[in-house]
């Protein structure tokens, strides 16, 4: 049995292409393909007012943006969104390992932080006034 409630599974694919001595593009697309207790859409856009739109990805959601930005296009009030799928081009394969492991680097804490947002670490009571002698 795992020591989280939660679960998220990353799938990866690769492309790119190199000419001798010259370097075109490397690409990497990267999709949530389990999500276990939380939202698959976890990694957070931004989509900037251009004519056409632009969607630059930010980051791996915290539990505050999966709370605070919608899934899909972003409200009308937003720029902010979350999607399930990222898609990255870099100018290296080592820059997309380097991202990748990022990504999955981010997606642990996500897990841990939701893990540990279950688990209270301690109670305390504010009270103020009188209380009659049949409060409890």
């Amino acid at each position: 049995m795992s020591e989280f409630n939660f679960g998220i599974e990353l799938e990866r694919q690769l492309y790119g292409h190199e000419v001798a001595g010259r370097t075109l593009a490397y690409r990497m697309t990267v999709r949530v393909t389990r999500a276990h207790r939380v939202d698959p859409n976890i990694f957070l856009y931004r989509r900037d007012a251009s004519n056409p739109p632009v969607d630059t990805f930010i980051a791996v959601c915290t539990p505050v943006d999966l709370e605070e930005y919608g899934a899909g296009d972003p409200r009308q009030s937003d720029r902010y969104f979350r999607t399930a799928e990222l898609d990255l081009i870099a100018r290296s394969a080592a820059e997309l390992e380097d991202a990748w492991q990022l990504i999955c680097a981010d997606r642990d804490e996500l897990v841990r932080t939701l893990h540990t947002m279950e688990t209270a670490t301690g109670t305390q009571i504010s009270a103020y006034g009188s209380f009659d002698s049949s409060s409890p």
